[in-house]
């Protein structure tokens, strides 16, 4: 048992000082991001080609509550960069935020990674303010409130990139990446300080609402997941992985336990207004089931048949989706960590000296520390 926990500790010293040697924030040195003017911006109601899974709370379709957070793992698993230029692909996170003084305000959030035809990988993170039609007052009208992209670089394209957006109690949306472990807050934004969003409810919204019933039936999902494009992208055969999408409620990441899909021409995020607007023909998707054999994931690609509205992505029971476990780490794991640290920290200080560093002896009081 205890030559078991000594070589434990060895791998962790190894590790631990793999990651010292990738720099002291925790970010590999390979990768850099930069801030461009060059955003690829998603449009509402648009001829933007869009297909997304959707959150659902309840499956009439028809509840709805606030959250504090949404985050979502994406990643281009085989896409061909030899679209036109001026084309663009992303995948990411869309989420709706509503007005605490005018009924007929709403605010869309967007997320996304994205390609472009010169290969490289970018984020671009944005929110639209929309004002719904009160007839015979007001037509319906919406514009960009900001917008804001970076590039990356020293990524792989098939690198799985996590996308986070959440508010904090002073009305500030942060937005993180995570690329291999690493995570990054990029950009912070008090929306209560821009002209025309002072009375933000600091809240995203998750679930489902009917908006207008049957025969004219609008559907709003409020927190919806997928790909979109400035123009369909047609015999490439890409392939996109939208996986673990995660709503932050009471304090706690919960994955979403049911998702649907749904196409560009219906993907409304409030009464008038549609993510991208018109359906991604030509594009299906492989889920859970349907062959994947893991859920929390669905990945878009271009065969050339189309995915239908309403495909049920996934659906896990409340009992597996969000669950946290909670496993009781063993005193001996523990020291293993603490005398880790406490040894890469000397070492890297400079306190033990080369002609010091007597692995021997630190492998004899690592041994008696894990006897039985």
């Amino acid at each position: 048992m205890r030559i078991i926990w000594v070589i434990a500790f060895v791998a962790l010293l190894l590790v631990m000082q793999t990651a010292l040697s990738a720099g002291v924030n925790g970010y590999d040195n390979s990768l850099t991001i930069e801030e461009i003017e060059n955003h690829h911006v998603v449009r509402l109601n648009s001829n933007q080609p869009y297909l997304a899974g959707f959150h659902i709370n309840t499956e009439d379709l028809n509840t709805y509550g606030t959250i504090d957070g949404t985050a979502v793992t994406v990643g281009f698993l085989s896409t061909e960069t030899n679209f036109s230029k001026d084309t663009w692909l992303g995948a990411g996170m869309f989420v709706q935020a509503q007005d605490t003084k005018y009924k007929n305000v709403d605010y869309g959030f967007y997320t996304i990674l994205a390609i472009d035809s010169s290969g490289s990988l970018f984020v671009d993170l944005g929110l639209r303010q929309t004002r719904e039609e009160t007839w015979p007052v007001q037509p319906g009208d919406e514009e960009l409130v900001y917008a804001y992209t970076w590039r990356l670089s020293g990524v792989e394209l098939t690198t799985p990139v996590t996308l986070r957006a959440q508010w904090d109690d002073q009305g500030v949306v942060s937005y993180f990446i995570t690329i291999s472990e690493n995570t990054m807050l990029i950009k912070s934004v008090k929306i209560a300080e821009i002209p025309k969003c002072e009375n933000i409810i600091p809240k995203f919204y998750g679930g489902n609402v009917i908006n207008k019933p049957f025969p004219f039936s609008n559907y709003v999902n409020f927190f919806q997941f997928g790909v979109i494009s400035s123009k369909p992208i047609e015999d490439n055969h890409w392939k996109v992985l939208v996986e673990k999408p995660q709503l932050l409620k009471n304090g706690e990441w919960v994955k979403v336990s049911k998702a649907w899909s749904i196409q560009g021409n219906i993907a409304f995020l409030d009464q008038d207004w549609r993510w991208g607007g018109q359906l991604y023909n030509g594009v299906n998707a492989q889920y859970f089931n349907h062959p994947l054999q893991t859920p929390y994931q669905v990945i878009f690609e271009y065969t050339g048949e189309t995915l239908a509205p309403g495909t049920v992505l996934w659906n896990v029971s409340t009992s597996q989706a969000g669950e946290t476990a909670t496993v009781e780490p063993p005193i001996q794991l523990i020291l293993c960590f603490a005398c880790g640290f406490a040894v890469l920290w000397r070492l890297n200080s400079g306190i033990l000296s080369t002609e010091r560093r007597n692995w021997r002896k630190m492998m004899c009081i690592v041994y008696k520390c894990f006897e039985d």
